[in-house]
Order: C-alpha cells, then sequence, then structure tokens
C-alpha cells in the first residue's frame, strides 16, 4: 500500500511542492522589486516625453483624450505646456509586435500638427542596440611587497589554467555548441555578453545548488518538470532584478533573458551533475 501510494501521488506532490514554493519565491522578489519598476518607468516615461517636446517645461494629462481614437493604440495623451502656452501633446502610444506590445511616445506640435519626436520606451522585440558604457577613468595598478615569487607564479598559472579551460577549453558553446543562440544573439557589444553571462551564470548556480538539495526528494518520473520550474522560477527572478536594477541592459537583452529557462547548458547541467550530487 505504502509502495503504491509512493509510485502514484508522490512525484504528484513532490512537482505541486516545488511549485508552490517557487511561486512563494517569485512573489516574494516580485513585491520586492515592483515599487522600484514602477518608479523607474514613470522616469523613463517623463523623460521620454520631454525628449519628443524639447520645448515644453511640463506635461499634464488630458483625462479622457484618449477615448476619441478608434484603433486604441493611444493609451494616454499629455499637452505639452511652455508656460501658459499649449504648444503639443505627448502620445503614450502601445502596438503589437513579434514578442509583444510596443509601447513608445510620440511628439506632435499643436500650430501645424507635425511628428516633433518619437521613443520607444519598452518592448520585447529583439535588440541590436549597442549600449555604450562611459569610461571612468578605471585605473589598474599592481604592487609587488615581497614574498616568495615561485608560489605567486604557481598560483597564477593555476588561476589562468582556470579561466581558459572556463572560457576556451571547456567552454559549452564551443565544444558542445550548446546555447548558442542567446550567444549569437547578444553578443553585439562587450557589456550585453558579459551581461546575459552572468545572468545564466546567476541562474545555473542557484538552480543547480537548489536541485542538488533537493535530489533526494524530486521523483524521477517528474524530474525534468521539477527541473524546468526551478529554472524557470530563477529565470524570472534574474529578469525582475535586472528589470529593477540594470534597466539598461535588461532593455538591450530583451526577449533573450526569458530564453534562459530552454538553455540547453543549464537543463543538461542539472540532469547529469546537480541530480546526482
Amino acid at each position: 500500500m505504502a509502495n503504491s501510494f509512493k509510485d502514484k501521488y508522490f512525484p504528484t506532490i513532490s512537482l505541486f511542492a516545488i511549485c508552490l514554493v517557487t511561486t512563494f519565491l517569485l512573489a516574494l522578489v516580485y513585491g520586492m522589486t515592483k515599487d522600484t519598476i514602477d518608479v523607474r518607468a514613470a522616469e523613463d516615461a517623463a523623460s521620454a516625453r520631454r525628449s519628443v517636446m524639447a520645448a515644453a517645461d511640463r506635461f499634464e494629462p488630458l483625462d479622457g483624450e484618449e477615448t476619441l481614437d478608434p484603433t486604441a493604440v493611444i493609451q494616454a495623451v499629455y499637452g505639452a505646456y511652455a508656460g501658459d502656452d499649449l504648444i503639443g501633446y505627448a502620445y503614450d502610444a502601445v502596438t503589437t509586435g513579434y514578442g509583444g506590445d510596443v509601447k513608445s511616445i510620440v511628439g506632435v506640435t499643436v500650430d501645424d500638427l507635425l511628428i516633433s519626436g518619437l521613443r520607444v520606451t519598452q518592448h520585447k522585440e529583439t535588440s541590436y542596440n549597442y549600449i555604450k558604457q562611459r569610461d571612468n577613468g578605471c585605473q589598474r595598478g599592481a604592487s609587488n611587497h615581497g614574498g616568495t615569487y615561485r608560489e605567486r607564479s604557481r598560483s597564477m598559472s593555476k588561476a589562468l589554467n582556470t579561466f581558459k579551460n572556463g572560457i576556451v577549453t571547456e567552454n559549452p558553446v564551443l565544444r558542445l555548441v550548446l546555447g548558442t543562440c542567446p550567444t549569437l544573439a547578444v553578443t553585439t557589444a562587450a557589456i550585453n555578453g558579459i551581461g546575459m553571462g552572468l545572468a545564466t551564470m546567476a541562474v545555473l548556480t542557484a538552480s543547480n545548488i537548489l536541485i542538488s538539495l533537493l535530489r533526494n526528494v524530486i521523483s524521477d518520473k517528474v524530474r525534468i518538470p521539477s527541473y524546468v520550474v526551478i529554472i524557470a522560477g530563477f529565470t524570472t527572478i534574474v529578469q525582475l532584478l535586472m528589470q529593477a536594477y540594470l534597466p539598461s541592459i535588461y532593455t538591450a537583452l530583451g526577449i533573450y533573458i526569458p530564453l534562459i529557462v530552454v538553455n540547453c547548458i543549464i537543463l543538461g547541467r542539472a540532469e547529469s551533475f546537480a541530480s546526482k550530487n
């Protein structure tokens, strides 16, 4: 009877428990990042309005004006004022793209009804924009305070070999041709590649630690769905954190952050190593 219960119901119960814990973690992280994401979204929207109507010194919402658009593309309308004079309008527009909604702000002058500017504020399309990183004048230095040169040389050589193995010799992308889609898509700039690499590493490390801790709890019959739920949970957590605290990298990586879930390297590592150690 006990074996029958374990065979029939334990896999379902274990998968349900994993989903429940993952949902709780997602709700916790969402609650932590929601206010920051909302504040950044409001700041970005205000900055976008200023960029499409540079002559305006303030913007005031015009309630009800969006209902005049029969296409429902216009979501909100703001009046652009220079002093007391109305000089134009800023329209919050939403259209549908390949990856979801594309939100933009369009500026229109009030006199000749010409478009004064357009700025995309949110999208999930593939991005080929470069993120420019300012030179902060970081300086590198090295000093020698004595000690044994040979020991330092061996330590340095070992560190270099470890680094070389991870980057070149044992790199899954180069040796096993895994995870090539995000690798080729986001490496238009070094900062994009570093951002995707760190995000993938965070998901890989966190998910494998949890899978290793739960390896005796997860049933073999539902191990792949359990791994996918755990990996998807940590991917969403990383996505929320990047959206809240690293918005520029989040915007540059776009749709490729959620695609970490289906990265073969992470699932393969969970199946071959984390579940057995």
